[in-house]
């Protein structure tokens, strides 16, 4: 009996051996070492981006949301950017500056991307892996030098800061790391800078709004701060028994000076566009008084002393030339023809400026708007100049209380 467990406690450690000899052998192609996804892939010779947002579905909704537009159903791309000398442009929304640097970095991202090797060869995981022609979180279509091209789908994340990939002629599915989908903008404001209009709301002395309800202007004095507007107009505010209350006025103010973009939408203000029948006009002026001039340097000041010292005569010379600068120890005051002022400063003009802001059209919760200086017409949220567009005389007045319906 115990020869014959001997004999099994044997075979059964042979098997064991063999087990793990077989297991050590599957498992060693799974750790092969890193090697480049995209072999050639050169960013600096790249000369055209398509870039597509997720395919249908619920994420697609809900990110498209989060930007004010609707969700892509993939069909369209949501930016072809093209680089030309002076720059990156976003060739499909009218030839918009892009940010250099955006694209720049995502383009270094896909150089860098190296694999183990596939994940899958199978096609039928592409629709899982959302790297399927009809099902993706992102699709690039890259253009090179030479009309090469790169047609990348880029899917579901296996991990922290790891993404499925698959050129589009490969059935090969890998995983990578050092990219993730939200890396690729799904929206042309992912691809832009989007501050359309920026001046210093502190620098701002006069706001006129023009909309359906009238014309209102308010001014203030330079540096007088938040609490320094007044009512130019309409005539005869504040009436009698009313108090104002311009605190909605600041939060316009601010908003004002710094709008941003969601997509340019043309190149002019066009009927079209809704310029035809605008629903606001702004009027806008700043003014900034210069730091004051430093005093002149002590050198100048010896300067001048002895340029006095040496046109006076006689023996109140020395006299003389101390009273040229005032401040200046010994001597009495004496006469000079043209003394410095005590300071050393130069009065300065303030620097001034004008600009207008015309609002559109309303789509979608968002308007289109143009301003002063800029090349393009774009859309930008409605929350941020609503309360300029449609202000009326009532929002000028704080807010009666409530009656007490028990009297």
């Amino acid at each position: 009996m115990k020869r014959i467990n001997k004999i099994l406690a044997l075979v059964l450690a042979a098997q064991l051996a063999v087990v793990l000899v077989i297991g050590a052998a599957q498992e060693e192609p799974g750790v092969r070492e890193l090697s480049d996804y995209l072999p050639g892939f050169d960013a600096a010779k790249i000369t055209a981006m398509t870039v597509y947002g997720p395919t249908g579905g619920d994420d697609a909704a809900s990110a498209g949301a989060a930007d004010g537009k609707s969700g892509t159903d993939g069909a369209a791309p949501v930016a072809e950017l093209e680089k030309t000398d002076s720059g990156w442009v976003v060739a499909s929304h009218y030839n918009y500056p892009a940010d250099t640097k955006k694209v720049d970095d995502t383009l270094s991202k896909l150089a860098a991307l190296r694999s183990r090797g596939p994940v899958t060869t199978n096609a039928s995981r592409h629709g899982q892996l959302k790297v399927s022609g009809d099902s993706y979180e992102r699709r690039l279509v890259l253009k090179g030098e030479g009309d090469a091209l790169t047609d990348l789908y880029v899917g579901s994340s296996p991990g922290f800061r790891k993404v499925h990939v698959r050129v589009a002629e490969q059935e090969d599915t890998h995983a990578v790391n050092g990219l993730s989908a939200w890396d690729v903008g799904q929206a042309v404001s992912n691809w832009v800078n989007t501050e359309y209009f920026k001046i210093p709301g502190d620098d701002i002395v006069s706001l006129i709004v023009e909309n359906s309800q009238g014309v209102f202007e308010f001014t203030r004095a330079v540096g007088a701060g938040d609490d320094g507007w007044r009512v130019v107009q309409p005539a005869g505010v504040p009436v009698a028994g009313k108090e104002l209350d311009l605190g909605k006025l600041k939060g316009s103010v601010r908003n004002v000076a710094n709008i941003r973009l969601l997509e340019p939408v043309g190149t002019e203000p066009t009927a079209a566009l809704g310029f035809d029948s605008r629903l606001a006009r702004i009027q806008i002026k700043t003014e900034k008084l210069p730091p004051p001039a430093p005093p002149a340097p002590p050198s100048d000041i010896a300067a001048a002393v002895e340029e006095a010292a040496a046109a006076a005569e006689g023996a109140g010379a020395a006299a003389a030339a101390e009273a040229a600068v005032p401040g200046q120890p010994g001597g009495e005051a004496g006469e000079a023809a043209a003394p410095a002022p005590a300071d050393g400063t130069m009065s300065v003009a303030p620097e001034r400026h004008e600009y207008e802001i015309v609002v559109a059209a309303e789509s979608d919760g968002n308007y289109v708007i143009s301003a002063s200086g800029k090349s393009h017409v774009v859309e930008t949220s409605a929350s941020s100049l609503r309360a300029l567009v449609e202000l009326k005389v009532d929002d000028l007045y704080k807010e009666e209380p409530a009656a007490d319906a028990g009297n």
